[in-house]
């Protein structure tokens, strides 16, 4: 009825002057073999050609309508227009 309970926050006394009391920090080692963050190294590619592109062949058939929305509307004759 009151709600989700929620414990009180108190100070622990004999934790103000000890050391090691407060915030966590995780603690971290040295690494003398540590050479900076990892990036892929770059290497050639001797069949490399350029950028892909898709092969550009004729078609004389090819039809843009630049005004679909003149279109005759299609209708059937078991469900009405559409």
């Amino acid at each position: 009825m009151d709600g989700e309970w929620e414990p009180a926050q108190i100070d622990n006394p004999l934790c103000q002057s000890a050391p090691g009391c407060g915030e966590w920090k995780r603690p971290q080692k040295r690494n003398p073999n540590y050479r900076g963050k990892w990036r892929a190294p770059q290497i050639d590619n001797p069949t490399y050609s350029g950028v892909w592109g898709p092969r550009k062949i004729p078609n004389p058939d090819y039809f843009e309508d630049k005004e679909p929305y003149k279109m005759t509307p299609i209708v059937s004759s078991n469900y009405g227009s559409v």
